[in-house]
């Protein structure tokens, strides 16, 4: 079956006379682009041809049989053997179809050729849930709000003065006012407490660039120490709009927390340290990017603020 929806860039013999490849060009919604290759299939059960689209789960084939040839039984001796052989690349190199390379060795492959195993945990995830031991623990949407619940508490009767959300003068800002702001980036950047990398780390975007144990994080403003890291690729976020590239091709790593109130209380110190200037955070120094991340924190509700200050 087709692991997402796609076109057909390819279709050739394989090794045998009665099995053949079909490659597809495969873009996903969140930005993502690669080739699938799916090689070994049943000649006869392959109707597709090169210029088709394909919508994820398609089949696209059944594997062929291998035989007991003298090379298949070096694999298992006396067993009759099926097998899709399945190959990923990145495009880096082209979104073409990638052919057999004699010239390139080790595998003879055109050179964005890539580990699929990611995709193929990816796919795992999503049909039967997370892979683990059954004990892994993931953080909630309420785990969120109780951070929340929490930190207004112990802020609500703070204020400071300062040039707050594009205002030009100083301001009174409220402990309210500055909770606000947190749990927007929060939702903002956990798509409402709901992505894999805010339920595996507690945090929001605190991708790693340096090593342990801060991981290039400033290790003042943590409350608690990260505990590892989580990898996955990413969504778009605000790619294209001032914030980091999305990167497509590999997975990245995220810092993990061993709460998420401790990856709120980083957000918090942070600003503080920034005297409120809580845009740093998505750019240092680009004040068209600060600004498009001022508006697009505006246009989302602070839900949880809300309902636990009254109003």
């Amino acid at each position: 079956m087709a692991i997402a929806d796609g076109k057909v860039i390819g279709k050739n013999k394989y090794f045998g006379a009665n099995d053949v490849y079909v490659s597809i060009l495969h873009n996903l919604p969140d930005g993502r682009k690669f080739i699938a290759k799916y090689c070994e299939l049943a000649k006869s059960s392959v109707s597709l041809e090169v210029g088709n689209q394909v919508r994820q789960k398609q089949e696209l084939g059944k594997t062929a049989h291998l035989g007991v040839s003298a090379y298949n039984r070096k694999v298992k001796k006396t067993y009759s053997l099926y097998m899709c052989h399945f190959e990923i690349y990145d495009c880096s190199a082209g979104e073409d179809n990638p052919i057999y390379m004699g010239n390139n060795p080790p595998y003879m492959r055109r050179k964005d050729l890539i580990d699929p195993l990611s995709i193929l945990e990816e796919g795992y995830r999503n049909t039967f849930g997370e892979i683990g031991d059954g004990n892994d623990h993931l953080f909630t949407i309420n785990d969120g709000k109780e951070a929340l619940r929490e930190l207004y508490n112990e802020y609500k009767n703070s204020t400071w003065n300062w040039k707050w959300n594009g205002s030009d003068t100083e301001v009174q800002v409220t402990g309210k006012d500055l909770l606000t702001i947190v749990e927007k980036m929060y939702r903002l950047e956990t798509t409402h407490f709901t992505s894999k990398q805010y339920k595996h780390c507690g945090t929001g975007g605190m991708e790693v660039f340096g090593s342990a144990p801060h991981y290039g994080w400033d290790g003042s403003l943590y409350t608690e120490e990260p505990i590892g890291t989580w990898s996955s690729f990413e969504n778009a976020g605000l790619s294209g709009q001032g914030g980091n590239a999305q990167v497509t091709n590999k997975q990245k790593e995220f810092v993990q927390l061993p709460s998420v109130i401790s990856g709120m209380r980083y957000k918090i110190n942070y600003i503080i340290k920034y005297n409120g200037n809580f845009e740093r955070w998505f750019s240092k120094t680009d004040e068209t990017a600060r600004s498009t991340y001022r508006t697009t924190l505006r246009g989302i509700r602070d839900r949880f603020i809300q309902e636990i200050s009254g109003n």
